[in-house]
């Protein structure tokens, strides 16, 4: 069963913290926006401002009561939400990031009230592909060097 707690808003958290080692793992960051090594400070700063902002609602899904992945919903407009999910490095390969990816959308739905769900994705992160592809999500085209997709309210399986 996957269960969601949201982020300890203090950027000195156990939170914090775990989603800052998360976010600096090789395979990670090869597959992020951005590819640098975030420094503690850094990441602190931008925690402070992210684990308020109230165009953002970042979560810690659990497997087991084991922290498996992060999950941040930004506003792109009303009913509308970008995904950015960060699996916990120790959890890859267990099968889990379809199950999550579906739990954190249904609660996208139902919970924020979204109408769509916006996903960005390297081409190359062939195993977020085919989970995202799994839940339902459409591609969409290419931005940048990113592929775009989306999740409209009832596409979800």
């Amino acid at each position: 069963m996957i269960t969601f707690k949201s982020v300890d808003t203090n950027p000195e958290s156990a939170d914090s913290r775990m989603l800052w080692e998360w976010r600096n793992d090789e395979t990670t960051r090869k597959m992020s926006r951005t590819t640098d090594v975030i420094p503690w400070e850094n990441h602190k700063a931008w925690y402070a401002k992210a684990a308020t902002d109230p165009n953002k609602a970042i979560f810690i899904a659990f497997s087991e009561d084991q922290a498996a992945c992060m999950i941040r919903f930004d506003f792109i407009n009303q009913g509308d939400m970008e995904i950015n999910i960060n699996m916990n490095p120790a959890m890859r390969g267990k099968g889990l990031g379809k199950p999550v990816l579906a739990a954190a959308c249904a609660y996208g739905f139902k919970t924020l009230a979204l109408n769509r769900i916006y996903a960005e994705i390297k081409p190359e992160n062939t195993p977020s592909v085919k989970i995202f592809e799994g839940v339902g999500f459409k591609f969409l085209g290419k931005r940048e060097d990113l592929n775009t997709y989306e999740l409209k309210r009832g596409e979800l399986r």
